[in-house]
């Protein structure tokens, strides 16, 4: 069996709101320090062979994308696929360590195990899963031996739990496969399919574009 496609996922860069430690606003926006990660990433994507990148469209991920683009030249896809997990709406702007945030998500430990339970206007483990399943459909379909994906941690780290656990898997193997795999903002993930529908992971988190940063 041979490697039909490689795929980079990329988290977008750090954004305004990262170092004060809240659940974010969809609509942040990259800070000067995620902007000069995205620059540095660029230089070390340009001599990839990418075909085509597709990317979230919240502004974060696009900016990202938009700037490694500037290097590369290639097409881009903005894809509301690629959007982060969308949260309870009332954790936007909480702090993460704070009474009121650590309440609402110990409800999420109690019903973790119920594929279509939610809190209140968040989405589903159930809609997660069948959006992991269209994203891969979405970013294997084409031509492109070699695609990059910028989107964000949550969202990558669960479509990477599907290509592992595939459509039986269970809401105890996706949380522990998205808790267990952090990843740092710009880094980079390598995957690759092996024949039709054989995943492996050949690179997690890779930072080594910001190496010699003063």
């Amino acid at each position: 069996m041979k490697i039909t496609k490689t795929v980079y996922f990329v988290r977008h860069g750090e954004s305004v709101e990262k170092p004060e430690r809240v659940h974010q606003n969809l609509d942040a926006v990259l800070s000067d320090n995620g902007i000069k990660q995205a620059e540095l990433l660029a230089k070390q994507m340009a001599g990839l062979p990418i075909g085509i990148i597709f990317s979230s469209p919240l502004q974060r991920a696009r900016q990202t994308a938009e700037i490694i683009n500037h290097v590369l030249q290639k097409p881009i896809e903005f894809s509301d696929l690629l959007v982060e997990t969308r949260k309870p709406s009332e954790l936007i702007g909480k702090e993460k360590e704070g009474v009121e945030a650590k309440a609402i998500l110990a409800q999420f430990d109690l019903h973790g195990h119920e594929e279509d339970w939610k809190y209140s206007d968040e989405e589903s483990f159930s809609e997660r899963k069948q959006r992991a399943a269209r994203t891969i459909e979405l970013i294997t379909c084409g031509e492109h031996a070699q695609v990059l994906v910028v989107a964000h941690g949550e969202i990558i780290r669960f479509i990477l739990a599907y290509m592992l656990f595939g459509k039986e898997m269970t809401p105890a193997e996706a949380y522990r496969f998205v808790f267990f795999m952090r990843a740092d903002n710009t880094g980079v993930a390598t995957c690759h399919l092996w024949g039709q529908d054989s995943w492996s992971l050949a690179g997690w988190n890779d930072l080594s574009h910001l190496n010699g940063r003063g």
